[in-house]
């Protein structure tokens, strides 16, 4: 065969409640606030005294990136270097310098359908402020895009350093920050002699098993937020898999209300006129949250042709027709991750 938020619980990870497990001991899950979401995390060991530790270091490791990460916070280290990184380049953290390395690699290899440097696009559209007095014109647009190409953000691994080539930069971590948190997030949690882990962050689901566990997601539709598309039975054998959803679920060219969340980095306008919702599964949360992100701010078929493309990953695309018709289409390495496709709801 966007910009910028996830669909809010837009898929539920219900093998998480109701599908026979292999017996794995004890379990424990909380739910806590961080990153702007609700953060759930599930482990299971043979020990139960590994539980409540193992759960502490990873909401801790989620919170050290929501710190270091965050457009909303002022002290935040993109923050900084979002306020500094022009003219002279600025020295960050190792891991923030990963970060942005990982991102500047999705922006490129996406065409810029998911944009590290979408950040004067968001400010424009006052997508992380209250609603704006009027829309965007079209020299504000244009002089907006030129600012966004990922090539503008110079980075060095020789002393950790970045650097922006044109005023008005700035870094927005809203399409990949969260699947990257959690990832770093399991990384962590290797230290614990656990059976398996389940990260539920809203729109974006990561697990992992040390034996076969049968697994279900539900994907809700996109029009009618209350039913569900369909139900799809993920490859128990994976050791990893994650999975995230996008989609501009409200959209309004009024100017008194806000757009929808996602803007296309490649015209600069809200996204999701025939596409509705993406769902990517893919081996990390990181690639899942991005591709998710760029699949969803491009056409249908160019969507396809690049799901197609990827290797390592598969996309359900739900987008609307000429006749404006949900339609869906399966594209990538879809039998690496899935064996039961389900059925329409």
């Amino acid at each position: 065969m966007v910009h910028r938020s996830k669909l809010s619980l837009s898929i539920f990870f219900l093998a998480f409640f109701f599908l026979p497990r292999i017996a794995q001991g004890a379990q424990l899950a909380r739910m806590r606030m961080t990153m702007g979401a609700w953060l759930e995390i599930e482990v299971t060991a043979k020990d139960p005294g590994l539980l409540a530790p193992a759960l502490e270091t990873a909401f801790s490791e989620v919170d050290r990136w929501d710190k270091l990460l965050s457009n909303f916070k002022e002290d935040s280290e993109i923050s900084q270097i979002n306020r500094n990184a022009y003219p002279q380049a600025v020295t960050v953290s190792s891991d923030v310098f990963k970060f942005v390395e990982k991102s500047k690699f999705w922006s490129i290899a996406t065409h810029n359908a998911f944009a590290i440097g979408i950040k004067p696009l968001t400010d424009l559209w006052h997508l992380r402020s209250p609603k704006p007095e009027r829309l965007p014109r079209s020299k504000e647009l244009t002089a907006a895009l030129e600012r966004i190409d990922p090539k503008l953000i110079l980075t060095s691994s020789a002393g950790y350093t970045i650097q922006f080539l044109k005023p008005g930069m700035g870094l927005d971590t809203g399409g990949i920050g969260k699947g990257y948190a959690l990832d770093q997030a399991l990384t962590q949690l290797s230290a614990y002699a656990l059976e398996s882990v389940t990260f539920n962050f809203g729109g974006e689901i990561l697990y992992w098993s040390r034996a076969p566990i049968k697994r279900e997601v539900q994907v809700r539709h996109p029009i009618n937020p209350d039913q569900f598309w369909k139900v799809i039975t993920l490859d128990p054998n994976r050791i990893s898999t994650a999975v995230s959803t996008s989609g501009n679920y409200y959209r309004s060219a009024n100017v008194s209300d806000k757009p929808g969340h996602l803007i296309n980095p490649q015209t600069g306008k809200p996204a999701g006129q025939q596409m509705r919702s993406v769902t990517v599964f893919a081996a990390n949360a990181t690639d899942a949250d991005a591709l998710s992100t760029a699949l969803f701010v491009l056409e249908p078929k160019t969507a396809q042709t690049f799901a197609d493309a990827q290797k390592e990953s598969a996309a359900l695309l739900i987008y609307s027709d000429q006749k404006g018709r949900l339609q869906e289409y399966c594209g990538g390495a879809w039998k690496n991750f899935v064996i039961s496709n389900g059925e329409l709801k």
